[in-house]
């Protein structure tokens, strides 16, 4: 992967007179059938960030993507159909749980996964996604409890007698 970075002022329509300076990163890789493929991304970091620095950042955006993908495709993170915010908190979060024990099981298979950037992935990597998956789902976890305790407060008895 070739990286190169540039400092640029970004406009947009709500910032049209502010003139804040970006990076504007620019990669080109190759993709599995060989093509070349160019990715651009904005970046408020420093403008002292080492191109190390901003290619390790976008592979592991690509990791996290590809983590989502492989849920969505394996643990059913996309297939719901319910009707509640409760419900939908419900199916998230066991996806994601899923997701992390089948990571965790190709990991003790010693089956390296293979990313969309064509590295293999490092046991390393895995344990990475694994703890991202891990804070997804505890944030789903609290969540859904807020939620549940909102709605429990809300068709209870004793609110009815409060007011």
């Amino acid at each position: 992967m070739e990286i190169v970075k540039r400092r640029v002022v970004a406009r947009t329509e709500r910032s049209w007179y502010d003139f804040t300076e970006e990076i504007l990163v620019v990669t080109r890789s190759l993709d599995e059938c060989g093509k070349t493929k160019y990715d651009y991304y904005l970046s408020n970091a420093n403008a002292d960030t080492s191109l190390e620095e901003l290619g390790r950042v976008i592979k592991a955006a690509h990791r996290v993507e590809d983590a989502i993908k492989r849920a969505k495709s394996e643990a059913g993170l996309s297939d719901y159909e319910v009707r509640t915010w409760a419900g939908w908190y419900h199916h998230q979060a066991l996806s994601l749980i899923a997701t992390w024990f089948l990571i965790l099981e190709a990991l003790r298979g010693k089956k390296t996964y293979t990313g969309v950037d064509g590295a293999k992935g490092s046991n390393l990597a895995i344990h990475t996604v694994a703890s991202s998956l891990r804070s997804q789902i505890s944030r789903l976890g609290s969540t859904f409890c807020k939620a549940q305790k909102q709605t429990e407060r809300v068709g209870s008895f004793s609110s009815l007698q409060a007011t």
